[in-house]
């Protein structure tokens, strides 16, 4: 073999060893980085705000039944090192109803928006309806008071209305002594008596 040959065969095995080792690395890297979605930790912005759009400070968010954070003052909240993928989020706050919304997590650019009624919010919906007549609904915006507060005293009120009005007087008078026996009165209980005894 002559040196020319040689020097073409040596200058073409360099070049597949070259371009063998670039491919190795490639795929080494490229694995490592291409880790699967559901296994990669990000951190996860939010915000939560009430149906006035007002931001809701304070409101505790816990995720997968687990306490992670608690809104700020402007209604947002950061969530360390969460999993990308599907999760279930809970949140409670004094004066709001709870939350509990399966939502999935794609990535770090994603923000979280809730949204959360205030107990005052479903005490004037209740209220609206039982000047309408609309007896169903009013009870379905106190029940779902009750769920999170069930002492809540206006809430025992616009029940006991609520049974009066709809000829169950047995419910109405127990939630009346439900309410007998707890201090001081209602918010609502002298709008709730016009509605009774007009």
């Amino acid at each position: 073999m002559n040196k020319k040959v040689f020097k073409n065969v040596i200058r073409k095995e360099k070049f597949i060893l070259t371009v063998s080792a670039l491919l190795f690395t490639w795929l080494v890297f490229s694995g490592c980085a291409a880790t699967p979605k559901s296994q990669e930790k990000i951190e996860l912005n939010g915000m939560i705000y009430d149906t006035q759009n007002r931001p809701v400070v304070n409101y505790d968010i816990y995720i997968d039944g687990k306490y992670e954070c608690t809104s700020d003052i402007g209604g947002r909240f950061l969530i360390k090192n969460i999993k990308t993928g599907e999760h279930d989020f809970y949140g409670t706050g004094a004066g709001y109803l709870n939350i509990q919304e399966k939502i999935s997590v794609r990535d770090k650019l994603q923000i979280i928006y809730l949204r959360v009624s205030s107990v005052e919010t479903k005490f004037s919906e209740a209220y609206e309806f039982l000047k309408e007549g609309e007896l169903n609904k009013a009870e379905e915006c106190v029940q779902e008071v009750l769920e999170c507060y069930e002492e809540n005293i206006d809430a025992l009120y616009f029940m006991c209305v609520i049974n009066y009005l709809k000829g169950n007087k047995e419910e109405a008078d127990n939630y009346f002594l439900k309410i007998k026996n707890k201090e001081g009165s209602g918010r609502y209980e002298k709008e709730l008596e016009k509605i009774i005894y007009n």
